[in-house]
């Protein structure tokens, strides 16, 4: 199932220093988490 990101709906996700699908699997263990929302709201 896929959504959309508009103004007003919650959403939940991460969001990565880099592309999590444009790197190698070594190379993503190591990419740092810059955010997290849940519900819209920043966590962590």
């Amino acid at each position: 199932m896929t959504g959309s990101i508009t103004a007003g709906k919650r959403a939940d996700f991460t969001v990565f220093a880099r592309d999590p699908l444009a790197v190698g699997p070594e190379e993503l263990a190591r990419t740092a988490v810059v955010a997290t929302l849940l519900d819209g709201v920043p966590v962590g």
